[in-house]
């Protein structure tokens, strides 16, 4: 299926960078903690994206995708974007990096929620033998959006924002690990 909006002929390769770093503060640490994020969950989360990203386009052939390892912070939020990067920011990174285009991932958020109590499946099985399976569910909000700089026309080449849900189902031997 082509895209509805195609990239322009002259941008042959794109730097990825992470545009989704946010200032350390209380309510980001509190928000970590009340959606479950384990330490640095978003950033690996991220660096797991960025591999997606290239591994897809390579195979399209189309244009190379470099991964900088560039944060910096944003100014969005965890569900909209920031002000877009000036173009000299755009520039800078396309000359370091020797691309036509810089790709940011400017919003990126996952959340995991326990949606099911969870509950021990030996005083529901069998209540008098000692089974400590327990079983619990959840939900995964995950939120990503991105944008295409191009520098030569200076304009966003595109810009793409979802949210994902993704159910998980779990059993195992202590609340903690079902959690």
């Amino acid at each position: 299926k082509p895209a509805v909006a195609p990239l322009p002929q002259h941008i042959r390769s794109i730097v990825v960078i992470d545009g989704t770093l946010l200032p350390v503060n209380s309510g980001n640490k509190i928000e970590k903690i009340l959606t479950g994020e384990v330490f640095a969950q978003d950033e690996q989360a991220i660096g797991k994206y960025m591999e997606g990203i290239i591994e897809l386009c390579s195979s399209y052939g189309r244009v190379t995708i470099i991964r900088s390892g560039e944060r910096y912070e944003g100014g969005g939020t965890k569900n909209t974007f920031p002000k877009p990067l000036d173009w000299s920011t755009v520039k800078k990174y396309c000359e370091k990096y020797n691309a036509d285009a810089v790709m940011a991932i400017e919003v990126f958020d996952s959340d995991y929620m326990v949606t099911g109590i969870p509950f021990n499946m030996g005083s529901i099985n069998a209540p008098n033998i000692n089974n400590t399976s327990i079983n619990t569910s959840g939900t995964v909000t995950l939120n990503i959006g991105l944008r295409i700089y191009d520098p030569q026309e200076q304009i966003i080449a595109d810009e793409f924002r979802t949210t994902e849900y993704i159910d998980l189902n779990s059993s195992v031997y202590s609340a903690q690990s079902a959690v």
